[in-house]
């Protein structure tokens, strides 16, 4: 490489295609020998490639100390961001290269700056989980008049603070190491998530454990949140989103059982509802999830809660046709007379899951013989004459669909063997 240098074969700031430099591939490598070579060649050292990175900044994100040192001798633009509006000292710490942190403390880098996503230094070894790289910032923050709190909490565009990050990502060492410095959980984001949602839907259950054991300052915190609606955010854990989803919204639909035996535990409540008007037992239901039902059972769950429809959870599994949730709720004793507030010719009374099962899905032996087997089944609510009505009506109905299939069952073969004489 010197040889061509020297005879000028080849010129010294050439880029590829996407804009970097020899100078530029030397940094990222930690070729200092090369890139001391270059530079005395005369190569401008500030040339920045398509994504708007120098030759110091690669050498930051990718750790090389000895690099760094050698561009900061030769006067390289300290300052320069990428199209990002990334700095020096936000990429470094994004990889967790604690010489080069250290380094770059010392040059007077300001640790609230933010690049055009609102993303700070100390968010960048949040979100990345490199601790040791977040306690050196955070002991920085005393030197520039900031307290480490406040650093802990600064935002970025989308409302996500430090813990929010780390919690989102899984970085529980992370995590802990904000909590002492009292970050501040109950934060919400543009959307309403908080850093117990994050963990949550990612299925960190050892983080919410974490969170929810500092159930007490949380609840402190949220009772002095004037924007938290203090009716349905008696707890750090039932705080919702703007769709209205609690943390056992979210683990629910992501089916993370960890996480909802955790949430279980610390008493979070079963019957609030999203603005779909969905509980999370509902939404378990809905994907036809019976560990999750029977689980939110076992914790008491009230199977004769009903929606706006007035339908319970035993009149949406007939109405889907979902036989396993059938049998479980049967069972479980719910009550199998509730009637919703459809109202339809015969049906004036409105319909309840018998109706549903006998309109939707009468063509399924085994969907008929479950909805026959849980009539006779011993239920616990007093039944009125009307309801002994109803449940009389449906077994003769039931019977009669019992018979229908059988006939059809057994004659179906002949039926064919006539038509094709």
């Amino acid at each position: 490489m010197n040889e061509c240098l020297q005879k000028g074969d080849i010129s010294v700031d050439c880029l590829d295609i996407n804009g970097k430099t020899a100078l530029m591939y030397a940094a990222l490598a930690g070729r200092t020998e090369i890139c001391e070579l270059l530079l005395t060649h005369g190569c401008t050292i500030d040339l920045q490639c398509k994504e708007g990175s120098t030759a110091f900044l690669l050498a930051c994100s990718t750790g090389h100390k000895e690099v760094v040192e050698l561009l900061l001798t030769h006067g390289c633009n300290i300052r320069q961001l990428d199209n990002e509006g990334n700095n020096a000292l936000m990429h470094a710490s994004k990889g967790g290269h604690n010489e080069v942190t250290q380094l770059l403390l010392t040059k007077q880098f300001l640790l609230g700056d933010k690049n055009k996503n609102g993303f700070t230094a100390v968010m960048n070894a949040a979100s990345t989980g490199k601790h040791e790289t977040l306690e050196l910032l955070l002991s920085h923050a005393i030197e520039q008049d900031i307290s480490p709190t406040e650093l802990c909490n600064n935002k970025n565009k989308e409302g996500n603070n430090a813990v929010m990050l780390a919690a989102r990502e899984g970085h529980k060492e992370v995590v802990q190491l904000l909590l002492t410095h009292k970050v501040d959980v109950v934060n919400q984001n543009n959307f309403g998530v908080t850093a117990l949602i994050w963990a949550a839907e990612r299925g960190h259950h050892e983080i919410c454990e974490l969170l929810l054991n500092h159930q007490q300052e949380i609840h402190e915190q949220v009772l002095t949140r004037p924007q938290v609606n203090q009716d349905k955010a008696k707890k750090y854990v039932d705080i919702q989103s703007k769709q209205g989803k609690t943390a056992l919204h979210v683990a629910v639909e992501k089916e993370r059982i960890n996480v909802i035996q955790v949430l279980l535990k610390h008493q979070c409540d079963l019957y609030l509802h999203d603005i779909g008007n969905n509980t999370a037992l509902l939404v378990a239901a809905s994907k036809g999830n019976i560990d999750i039902v029977d689980l939110f059972i076992s914790h008491g769950y009230d199977l004769d809660k009903t929606d706006e429809d007035c339908r319970t959870l035993f009149i949406r599994a007939c109405y889907r046709g979902d036989i396993a949730l059938v049998n479980l709720l049967v069972k479980a004793g719910c009550d199998i007379t509730i009637r919703d507030n459809k109202k339809k010719g015969f049906f004036s009374r409105g319909y309840n899951g018998m109706d549903y099962m006998k309109e939707f899905h009468f063509r399924d032996v085994d969907a008929v013989q479950v909805l026959h087997c849980s009539l006779l089944l011993p239920h616990s609510p007093t039944h009125s004459l009307t309801h002994s009505y109803s449940l009389t009506h449906s077994l003769i109905l039931t019977h009669s669909l019992i018979l229908t299939h059988s006939l059809t069952h057994l004659l179906t073969p002949h039926l064919y063997s006539l038509t094709h004489l």
